[in-house]
């Protein structure tokens, strides 16, 4: 595979990663947070918290960019759906939750066949 071939196949995982978790927040958002939630904010979530979280963990060496990287996170979360840092920190933990349980159904069926 030439190196035109795997940045495409990484961009494109990283797309499908995207989208993916992008799902999980928006389910976990529509249940926590009052009013309609739409897709392309969880998208917009998704992409920016993650974006700037690395940011600030690449800047910022050991347990303090690690926790400021946590921080800026949930600042995003909370701004894109108008809340306060303990609903964005709820958003993260129950979306993690969902993927968490999701994978464990995948893998348990996966197993079965």
């Amino acid at each position: 595979m030439d190196s035109m071939e795997q940045w495409v196949s990484t961009l494109i995982g990283a797309l499908i990663a995207l989208l993916v978790n992008a799902f999980f927040i928006h389910v976990a958002a529509s249940i926590l947070v009052k009013g309609k939630q739409t897709y392309v904010q969880a998208i917009l979530a998704a992409l920016l918290a993650s974006l700037l979280a690395a940011l600030v963990v690449g800047l910022i060496p050991g347990v303090l960019g690690q926790i400021l990287g946590i921080l800026v996170w949930l600042i995003v979360v909370g701004a894109i759906y108008r809340t306060g840092l303990i609903k964005a920190l709820l958003i993260g933990l129950f979306a993690g939750l969902i993927q968490l349980g999701v994978s464990a159904v995948v893998a348990a069926v996966g197993k079965m066949l």
